[in-house]
């Protein structure tokens, strides 16, 4: 085997979509650049992958509107492809059984759902960075079951699921870029 001896200005580790922004930027301010990848594959978690005919994606295939991938890929010309979900309602799962918001809930916790994602746009992220969601939740939501519901909204927003650890101010202002819309993504990452 014989190695040939390159030298670039730039090497990225991962080619998922942050190491491939960071390529192209590079390679657009006129440097050169090697992307080393450990997968067969470039895309990361914005694949998808088919078992058994079905198709599951790999990670997450949806952008906040005014959300930073956006307004990059806006830039490099590479918006994808996709649209917008409606925000009527929301379905989950709550101790075993299907729940529908608002048509499910009291009316009391219908009012505490409506004034905690109503007043989200307005709660000021960067003082909550140095506390929990899970602190923040108990703090702030009376209801139990409107507190769980919000916390699986908190697990979506920021597909993690250590709400115990994991900063109330970057999860609410995950959520407030949410609530600006979501554009989910055609054909992310589909296997060829």
């Amino acid at each position: 085997m014989t190695l040939e001896k390159n030298l670039y200005d730039a090497a990225v580790v991962g080619g998922g979509l942050t190491g491939l922004t960071a390529a192209v930027y590079l390679a657009r301010a006129g440097k050169s650049v090697i992307v080393f990848e450990k997968e067969s594959g470039l895309g990361g978690l914005a694949r998808t992958t088919k078992l058994n005919g079905a198709l599951f994606n790999l990670g997450p295939h949806a952008m906040y509107e005014g959300g930073a991938a956006l307004r990059i890929l806006n830039e490099l010309g590479r918006l994808p492809k996709g649209g917008y979900a409606s925000k009527g309602s929301m379905i989950g799962i709550l101790q075993g059984r299907m729940v529908e918001v608002p048509g499910d809930l009291t009316p009391e916790e219908n009012r505490e759902w409506s004034r905690l994602m109503g007043g989200l746009s307005q709660i000021e992220t960067e003082s909550l960075r140095s506390i929990s969601v899970e602190a923040w939740a108990n703090l702030n939501i009376r209801h139990e079951r409107v507190r769980l519901l919000f916390l699986a909204m908190c697990r979506q927003w920021s597909y993690c699921d250590e709400m115990g650890l994991l900063s109330a101010g970057f999860v609410l202002r995950q959520g407030q870029l949410a609530g600006k819309g979501v554009r989910y993504v055609e054909g992310a990452g589909r296997p060829s």
